[in-house]
């Protein structure tokens, strides 16, 4: 009894002895393993899904805590606009934003500006769009009051004028201006010349540009193109503009007027080195060498070249440098066919060696458009140097009048290796989809537009994409037969399955005129292996089918549309195959 009350007291000696395990730090813990609404990624992947759906449940996010209020905030900067002004905004939606955003009067200007910067860091959005009817006289205090509060802190700023713009600003208010900060500016003014002293000396644009030229990286301008004596007032003025404000960092240029060649001489001499350059031409009139001295001089730096809204009666020769460095070729015809303007000695090899993207929005019917996309013969030795001066181009965007089936063949041809693909489509051109069916079995992302240079009608289009007989596909939709058919076991034209690689397929602008049915739904989009997003437009899908589709795609709006599909049809008194037919969007992303 002693040994074994000795060996207790001597147990229990040790056991008072011995002091308790450390209680573990709660903040070491959540650093060594925080919690999965506090992780960077997570969160910023959660934000990013919310910024695309609910601009008021972002700015809600804001308040949780300090990390979701910092990507919020930076979500909101970056995307978000706030508009004044319009249609849905009206002027005294701005006066009472203004009101909650005081300065201090008593400090000079610099203290002001000093202190609108700290804001940056938690006021929520920094871009603004301001609608014609806020720049009449008698909203003039509120705009002095709105461009002295926001323009220093402002970094994109969007401004349309017309008829209803009649604010005049004296020297003294405009020497005020000040966007120390803005890299984006938008400014688009509808007004003849003659409407107004503001109209005519444009003095707001100067100020705007001359007070944001050592931030600014992307200018759009939109002037009216007629009558003709609109051709010298704006093109003095975009001169001035661009020689008194050197904009050292302007990395982007669009221009959407009447090109001349003085306009395109000055943009030459200011020696700017743009990135993208958007000239929307219309009936502009200038020599083909000053294009070419201008695109000369930013062959080491541009990447994107766009030349667009060519009208009927533009007479241009496009003389295009070697412009070694362009990854993106845009060239669009307006209206109709654009019969003088021209493309001498034009070849992808010696003009751009490096393209990635193309876009033809052209009227390849023309003979001098169809450089674009030339006739060869079948010979090997015609064909392979072509092939390899395009090798480069994985992303393709082509015009309606491409879907004829003897230039598509010349498309696939030579395009070996696009992956995106753009196109039109109309019953007219289904023998132009199946080239593409049959030959460019490399695809990863294929988008169909609505054609109207053929028949439009508005019919089921299972047949065109399932390679099926009509006459096949209603039978399988009356005896539903898709649901245990196979496309592999029957005799079937090229169709969508036959792209292996598909990972997107978009047919939402066919909405309003072609469906499918569970035809599609079952034997082709259910069994596509690779399909990650599907965006089918206007349907005649099954509750069935759409409940599997959700499933097959569970990031989709299948399961959204079949809800409210349901609602609608009986809370109405309609029967639900009306809203079967009905036009809705069907994205599916399955990440």
């Amino acid at each position: 009894m002693g040994r074994r009350s000795s060996n207790n007291s001597v147990g229990t000696t040790n056991l008072s002895l011995t002091s308790p395990p450390p209680q573990p730090d709660v903040i070491s813990m959540l650093q060594m393993h925080p919690h999965p609404m506090l992780v960077d990624h997570i969160v910023e992947t959660i934000l990013n899904y919310v910024s695309t759906t609910n601009l008021s449940q972002l700015l809600s996010l804001r308040t949780v805590c300090s990390l979701w209020n910092a990507y919020c905030t930076k979500l909101l900067q970056d995307k978000y606009y706030l508009s004044f002004g319009g249609h849905k905004y009206n002027v005294g939606r701005l006066k009472s934003f203004l009101d909650e955003f005081e300065l201090d009067n008593n400090k000079d200007e610099n203290q002001n500006i000093c202190e609108i910067s700290h804001t940056k860091i938690t006021f929520p959005i920094l871009r603004f769009r301001l609608f014609s009817d806020l720049f009449q006289e008698c909203n003039k205090s509120t705009v002095l009051k709105f461009i002295s509060k926001f323009g220093p802190i402002a970094e994109s700023l969007v401004i349309f004028k017309d008829i209803n713009s009649d604010i005049e600003y004296t020297e003294e208010e405009l020497s005020h201006f000040s966007f120390p900060r803005l890299k984006h500016l938008i400014f688009s003014d509808r007004r003849r010349s003659g409407f107004s002293q503001d109209a005519n000396a444009q003095s707001f644009l100067f100020q705007l540009v001359s007070s944001s030229r050592n931030t600014l990286t992307t200018l759009n301008i939109k002037f009216p193109r007629e009558p003709i004596y609109e051709i010298f007032e704006k093109e003095e003025l975009i001169i001035k503009v661009f020689e008194k404000c050197h904009m050292s960092r302007l990395r982007v240029l669009k221009l959407d007027m009447n090109i001349t060649d003085k306009v395109l001489k000055s943009l030459t001499l200011v020696n700017l080195r743009l990135k993208t350059l958007h000239l929307s031409l219309g009936a502009s009139q200038f020599s083909s060498e000053s294009l070419k001295t201008l695109l000369n001089s930013l062959r080491g730096s541009l990447e994107d070249l766009r030349l667009t809204d060519l009208y009927r009666r533009a007479s241009l020769v496009v003389d295009l440098p070697e412009l070694s460095n362009l990854k993106q070729f845009e060239i669009h015809g307006l209206e109709l066919p654009a019969y003088f303007v021209t493309f001498p000695d034009f070849s992808y090899e010696a003009k751009m060696p490096n393209l990635k993207k193309l876009k033809l929005n052209t009227w390849a019917p023309i003979k001098a458009w169809e450089v674009f996309v030339p006739e060869v013969g079948k010979d090997r030795e015609e064909l392979e140097p072509l092939r390899n001066s395009v090798q480069g181009v994985t992303a393709l965007s082509l015009a309606m009048n491409f879907d004829c089936p003897v230039i598509m063949r010349r498309v696939t041809s030579m395009f070996l290796r696009v992956k995106v693909l753009e196109m039109h489509f109309s019953r007219s051109a289904v023998t132009a989809l199946q080239v593409v069916f049959q030959n460019m079995n490399q695809l990863e992302e294929l988008t169909l537009h609505q054609s109207y240079l053929g028949e439009i009608s508005t019919n089921c289009i299972d047949d065109v994409l399932t390679g099926l007989e009509v006459e096949e596909c209603k039978w399988m939709l009356k005896k539903k037969a898709y649901k245990v058919g196979d496309l592999s076991g029957m005799g079937k034209k090229p169709n969508l399955s036959d792209l292996k690689n598909l990972k997107k397929f978009d047919m939402m602008s066919l909405r309003h005129r072609n469906t499918v049915t569970d035809v599609c739904g079952y034997l082709l989009f259910l069994k596509m292996p690779h399909l990650r997003t599907l965006d089918i437009g206007r349907t005649q899908l099954s509750d069935a089918c759409l409940r599997d589709l959700a499933v097959r795609f569970p990031h989709g709006k299948f399961e959204k549309y079949y809800l409210t599909k349901k609602t609608k049809g009986y809370s109405y008194g309609y029967d639900s195959s009306y809203y079967r037919n009905s036009a809705f969007t069907s994205i599916c992303a399955v990440q």
